[in-house]
């Protein structure tokens, strides 16, 4: 005869609900040795990475990084930046870059920073590149440039110094900005620029042109105490500009100038030279210089204190 024995329906219901809970802890277990293994994983790649060598930020790299986000291959360019020599610093992607610390450079005869592509703003944030001569009007071994592009458009370069080469900084191409920069102590010319926008530069020291500019405006700008030349411009604008105590003139002008407001005093050559024609200079200020205070050949339009008075006149006195 079969016997059937009574079922205990809490027991069978607690069995249920242990095995329920045995099989959870299981799969927690499993997820969480998962967890773990990936974590060791992605750890032992970041050691070897930043084992490797040039990987990573070490001492006397010149740390240029990249704040513009835009492009999709931000990691790889900013990689490239961080490099402490051989130079040129090659920037070949358009975006902002910034220079994270002060820059000196031993190589002679290269450019420090050099700009191969379009639409570059290059922040300095106020820090100093120093070639291999700190004294650019003595030292033979101030050679090379500190930026440079060359056939460019659209690049500017802010806020900081930059001494010690043949060349400061030198641009060609066109619709370049160079704002609050100083160029002090190169061998030749302060900033050398093609077709830009100078504003609010330092040019003093150079062994040659404080500013040469073509096709360019200069606004509120100093060059003094250089070699030559304090601006040597060419097809140029000039405003509100002093050019103090340079070894030739303080402002040469070449073919359709615009002069106004400047002051010029005691430089060696003439104050205000206008070369060749069809320059304008009114209200500038010209004292005290060695060859005279205005001088032109050509046609120009330059009326001076000796003429008639009026609101375009150009002065010789500092009153």
């Amino acid at each position: 005869m079969d016997i059937t024995l009574p079922m205990d329906t809490n027991l069978f219901v607690y069995g249920q609900s242990f095995l329920f809970r045995e099989n959870k802890l299981m799969k927690m277990r499993k997820n969480l040795r998962l967890t773990l293994g990936a974590l060791l994983f992605t750890v032992l790649i970041h050691v070897i990475f930043c084992m490797s060598p040039g990987s990573g930020k070490t001492e006397g790299q010149v740390g240029i990084g990249r704040v513009d986000t835009r492009l999709a291959d931000m990691r790889p360019i900013e990689s490239r930046l961080q490099l402490a020599a051989p130079f040129p610093i090659v920037i070949d992607q358009p975006g902002n870059y910034t220079l994270a610390k002060n820059l000196t450079v031993f190589t002679t005869g290269t450019c420090c920073i050099e700009i191969k592509a379009d639409d570059v703003t290059l922040d300095l944030q106020g820090n100093i590149i120093t070639g291999p001569g700190s004294d650019g009007i003595s030292n033979d071994a101030s050679t090379g440039i500190g930026i440079c592009a060359f056939g460019r458009k659209n690049i500017e370069i802010v806020n900081g110094t930059v001494q010690g080469f043949s060349c400061g900084i030198s641009l060609s191409g066109k619709d370049h900005q160079v704002k609050g920069i100083s160029t002090l102590y190169n061998r030749s010319c302060g900033i050398d620029a093609e077709s830009s926008l100078i504003d609010n530069c330092r040019a003093n020291y150079n062994g040659s042109d404080g500013i040469r500019a073509d096709s360019s405006t200069i606004i509120n700008c100093t060059a003094d105490f250089n070699g030559s030349c304090g601006l040597h411009v060419e097809s140029s604008t000039v405003i509100d500009c002093t050019a103090h105590s340079n070894g030739s003139h303080g402002l040469y002008a070449v073919d359709k100038c615009l002069l106004e407001g400047n002051i010029i005093l005691e430089n060696g050559g003439y104050g205000i030279y206008l070369d060749h024609d069809y320059s304008y200079a009114i209200k500038n200020v010209s004292s005290q210089n060695a060859a005279g205070n205005f001088h032109q050949t050509g046609v120009n339009y330059l009326p001076a204190s000796s003429a008639e008075v009026h609101d375009e006149t150009n002065s010789e006195s500092i009153d």
